[in-house]
């Protein structure tokens, strides 16, 4: 009996999120939920494809809402081959983060131009174009970039247990050597011109 729930609920899983998918591969920028029932929806999955795309796409993290389907069905297929959830549970933590990531990166060039108005995070969405906006008030577009790629390097590192500190180590390391080698290499050029210097002087003394 518990395995034919697991079946059936990922069978539904799987269902409703590519019922999610279709809703946004048909999304019309122009329909929204206010839309008159008397004009024709485009969208293949009606007025709650209307619903549902507008809320994703425009309420959340724009086009990168695509995700949400995406791993719904992931998680429908795990639940209906009954396997442990541990590890699909962090991918989905560490996706969602990133995903977050994507959309305020996607919504920083309108911020940056100044663009404004909710029709500027049409692919970022609002709460990537909010952020975005946000960070750019906080840090400036530099350093919008910055916390942006120090985030998806943490959030990479974190999901594959990469080492964040042995390169960054091995980087300091490599520049304090070549540092190094430039500061000896002048005081060796700097030498040679003293001896050269201390030659043509006897030289001329010898004259």
């Amino acid at each position: 009996m518990k395995d034919k729930k697991a079946e059936v609920t990922g069978i539904l899983l799987m269902t409703i999120s590519f019922f999610i998918l279709l809703s946004l591969v048909s999304y019309n920028p122009t329909e929204e939920p206010t839309i008159s029932p008397n004009i024709a929806i485009t969208n293949k999955m009606g007025i709650i494809g209307v619903y549902t795309s507008h809320i994703l796409i425009k309420m959340t993290i724009g086009y990168v809402s695509y995700i949400f389907p995406l791993l719904g069905v992931l998680w429908g297929w795990w639940v209906f081959r009954r396997r442990s959830g541990r590890e699909l549970a962090r991918l989905t933590l560490f996706t969602l983060a990133l995903a977050l990531i994507v959309s305020v990166a996607i919504g920083l060039p309108p911020v940056i131009r100044g663009t404004t108005g909710i029709g500027s995070y049409q692919y970022a969405g609002l709460v990537g174009g909010v952020l975005a906006k946000m960070s750019h008030d906080f840090l400036g577009p530099v350093g919008t970039v910055l916390l942006l790629l120090a985030g998806a390097l943490v959030v990479g590192g974190g999901y594959f247990d990469l080492n964040i500190h042995r390169p960054v180590e091995k980087g300091v390391s490599l520049w304090s050597e070549f540092r190094e080698k430039r500061r000896m290499g002048s005081l060796v050029r700097k030498k040679e011109e003293e001896k050269r210097e201390h030659t043509e002087q006897l030289l001329s003394q010898l004259q």
